[in-house]
């Protein structure tokens, strides 16, 4: 129970720290909203999995108990204006667009989950 405590201790000091931290600011942005957040997650779920994501299912993806369907454009929208998301054609559905992060994203995101992994490592032995 001691050690449970102590690594949980250190766990959210580090997601305290990653939350404050300028490196992460593109993704503390996301945070700050539940959807955005919401479809940061998304995006970066199939942008590592090596899947292609279309505006429309990205929409879909998000209940609307969360948010409305406009709320959701718009931050996907908004995100894409940011450079936190990219907007490209599909070359499949020339009526559809794929949404993914961009790679300073992916960069910032990968970073930070490896330090959330070391706090890990340090409890699990």
């Amino acid at each position: 129970m001691i050690n449970n405590k102590k690594s949980l201790e250190a766990y959210t000091r580090k997601l305290f720290e990653a939350y404050i931290d300028d490196n992460y600011k593109e993704i503390n942005y996301c945070k700050s909203d539940l959807t955005r957040h919401l479809i940061l997650l998304k995006t970066i779920e199939y942008s590592t999995a090596g899947k292609e994501l279309t505006f429309e299912h990205l929409v879909d993806f998000i209940p609307a108990k969360i948010a409305s369907r406009s709320h959701k454009i718009n931050c996907i929208n908004e995100l894409c204006e940011k450079g936190i998301l990219k907007r490209e054609e599909n070359i499949n559905d020339k009526r559809s667009k794929l949404i993914s992060p961009t790679k300073r994203i992916l960069d910032q995101y990968s970073h930070m989950h490896q330090q959330f992994r070391d706090v890990i490592k340090l409890f699990a032995e």
